[in-house]
């Protein structure tokens, strides 16, 4: 974890609180008995993945955030290559690329209803390109560019995610600022969901 002294400070003036038991809908009568609750499995937390990624050059090292940043450009550098691909090879069929790399990452997005429909799609275009002679001949290319964006949001969503967790069970002032800003759920093991209320 990267935060430092400033930044919890900076998170406490934020969440407009000096604990996280001050937000109304925190239901642990303090911040150890959350982590206390998350580790021996009574609990689980949960993140929203916009503010997981948001957070990373907060809550990570530089290195971690260029990482998150390069990522983020997967899907604008193949819509970008694909139109490259078909102009200096002939390959027409590699505009197609600039189509499946934004469905790729539709079908990766997490909240969709299909996600299994997005996993068995990403494997086919895998199989694809494992048995095709090349990437930038005929449709082998669409195929690339809907894996390759899929998959590059996976690992973005998963790794700012794993990270914001941790930062979470690690920062009072993390978890402080994601709770009052309803981007971390508290689940207990009846599976009930514990947001932080909105103040009248």
């Amino acid at each position: 974890m990267n935060i430092t002294q400033e930044i919890e400070k900076e998170l406490w003036t934020k969440a407009e609180v000096s604990r996280i038991t001050d937000i109304p809908g925190f239901p642990f009568q303090n911040y150890n008995a959350l982590i206390d609750a998350v580790t021996a499995g009574d609990a689980r937390i949960g993140i929203e993945y916009s503010a997981a990624r948001e957070l990373v050059t907060i809550s990570k090292s530089a290195s971690a955030s260029a990482l998150i940043l390069a990522l983020s450009w997967v899907m604008p550098a193949l819509a970008i290559g694909s139109v490259v691909v078909a102009l200096v090879t002939g390959n027409w069929w590699a505009l197609g690329g600039v189509v499946s790399s934004f469905l790729g990452q539709t079908f990766a997005n997490p909240y969709i209803p299909v996600k299994g429909l997005g996993k068995l799609l990403v494997a086919g275009a895998l199989i694809h390109i494992l048995f095709a002679q090349s990437i930038i001949e005929g449709f082998t290319w669409v195929s690339f560019s809907f894996a390759v964006s899929a998959v590059a949001l996976y690992t973005w969503n998963g790794l700012a995610w794993k990270w914001a967790i941790e930062a979470a069970l690690a920062s009072e002032a993390f978890a402080a600022y994601l709770f009052k800003t309803n981007n971390l759920h508290i689940i207990d093991n009846q599976g009930k969901f514990h947001d932080a209320q909105r103040e009248e």
